[in-house]
């Protein structure tokens, strides 16, 4: 999306821009109770239980992230949500550092990141690493982040938003189902081949 961005606002030929994705926040971990569906090292409940005690959180909420301006799309992420807990990070709850970002993920049902705009979208990345099912936004930069490992929504439609989350709440299956594949799909991203790429641009340059 950014390339798309940068085309559109400069002379630069296509062929000279190069992607190079970024990862999510950290390595990041998911609920042990989860660990029979998913691969790797797995937080214990009690870490989230703990976590949920401190910042007073409900036992199930949505998560969203907060933002300057009208970016995120609150407005209408309260109205699709009118009849679930929603957790705000930035704004309900304070933006926490790495060490508790995960446990947050982690003590959520569901990330409802639907921005009207984003230049790549690691709360996505971040929510597939910690098995956490994802509804996104079918524009901007959202889609190409998300793959088929998540659920869309117009952005501008707030009954399409709670459709959606209305959707995901009610189907365990199909919360599996996405956890699964954002748990693969979170694989393909990491900062250690963002590095690898940008090295390789440097030397193509040097040549």
């Amino acid at each position: 999306m950014t390339k798309k961005d940068l085309l559109e606002v400069s002379k630069i030929p296509a062929d000279k821009i190069q992607v190079i994705y970024e990862g999510p926040t950290a390595d990041f971990k998911y609920l042990k109770s989860d660990s029979n569906r998913l691969q790797g090292d797995a937080l214990e409940a009690d870490e989230v239980r703990r976590f949920r005690e401190k910042y007073n959180l409900p036992e199930k909420f949505v998560l969203a992230i907060g933002g300057v301006g009208e970016r995120r799309n609150l407005i209408r992420i309260k109205e699709a949500c009118r009849d679930y807990n929603l957790v705000i990070a930035g704004q309900t709850l304070p933006w926490l550092g790495i060490d508790e970002l995960e446990l947050l993920y982690a003590s959520a049902e569901a990330l409802l990141y639907c921005s009207l705009y984003e230049g790549f979208g690691i709360p996505i990345l971040d929510a597939f690493a910690c098995g956490l099912p994802v509804i996104t936004s079918n524009v901007s930069a959202m889609p190409e982040i998300g793959g088929e490992a998540v659920i869309y929504v117009d952005p501008y439609k707030a009954e399409d938003i709670k459709e959606k989350l209305d959707m995901v709440m009610g189907d365990k299956k199909l919360r599996d189902s996405l956890m699964r594949k954002g748990f693969r799909r979170v694989k393909q991203f990491s900062w250690e081949k963002a590095a690898e790429e940008t090295i390789r641009v440097y030397r193509r340059l040097m040549e």
